[in-house]
């Protein structure tokens, strides 16, 4: 890697854009844990001077002098005042009562916890209502005409399938590279967009550039694709082209 910061991220950004066609920003090369791995003050220098080891020397044993870990008993002369006679026992009782526990007093408040504590409402609310946020919103874009989306594509791989254009007899693989603009099918709703728990919907696209000579499309989730804007060049064409009917 070169020695100046600039050039080692202008190397790693070509590098990475060859090979998987996304460059990296400088917020996750600055990272603390990426530092390592590039940066020029953070690299692992070799060591120049050779390391000696040195055999290690015996040592002799030390003798350790073990001592009674019991002390001597006390003189009971010394201690009259702290230690007790050993002539004095102690009596047991003659009736001992055990102790008397306290009355215990029933709790009226009861203690548990409620559902909406635990989760259970919201999670039945995102099970009940997703589904129908995630068909209007499907029918939102297929409505829109001339809506351009922007297709990202899923971890950087491109979508593919059987596709039929126009002129052919046969259908043909076709495939649909990542961060492209696609327009929807509007025609022709997936199988997803029918079902009573749909946990993902797909619709299908096919790329803005040539569209009209594809017949079909491919399928691919609806959260992969985001609006763009609006392709006003077909809206002309088609507002001229409705203008020349009725003349």
């Amino acid at each position: 890697l070169p020695q100046k910061v600039g050039e080692c991220k202008l190397a790693i950004r070509n590098v990475t854009k060859e090979l998987f066609g996304i460059s990296i920003s400088d917020a996750t090369l600055s990272k603390s844990e990426n530092l390592p791995l590039w940066h020029p003050k953070y690299r692992l220098t070799e060591c120049k001077e050779p390391v000696t080891l040195e055999a290690p020397q015996e040592v002799e044993p030390i003798e350790v002098i073990q001592k009674a870990l019991q002390p001597e008993q006390p003189n009971n002369n010394q201690y009259k005042d702290r230690a007790t006679p050993l002539h004095v026992i102690r009596q047991k009782a003659a009736n001992p009562e055990t102790p008397k526990a306290l009355p215990s007093i029933d709790s009226k408040i009861s203690c548990h916890t409620l559902p909406i504590m635990k989760g259970v409402i919201l999670d039945l609310t995102l099970r009940v209502f997703y589904p129908v946020l995630q068909r209007a919103y499907c029918s939102a874009i297929i409505k829109k005409r001339n809506l351009v989306l922007f297709f990202q594509g899923y971890q950087g791989n491109s979508f593919g399938g059987l596709v039929k254009r126009k002129g052919d007899k046969q259908s043909k693989i076709e495939s649909i590279p990542n961060n492209s603009e696609v327009i929807v099918k509007k025609n022709q709703l997936h199988s997803s967009y029918f079902r009573d728990d749909p946990k993902q919907i797909l619709v299908y696209i096919k790329p803005l550039i040539n569209a009209d000579d594809w017949q079909g499309g491919i399928a691919v989730p609806l959260e992969l694709l985001s609006p763009l804007r609006i392709d006003h060049k077909k809206k002309n064409q088609k507002n001229q082209n409705h203008s020349k009917d009725t003349t």
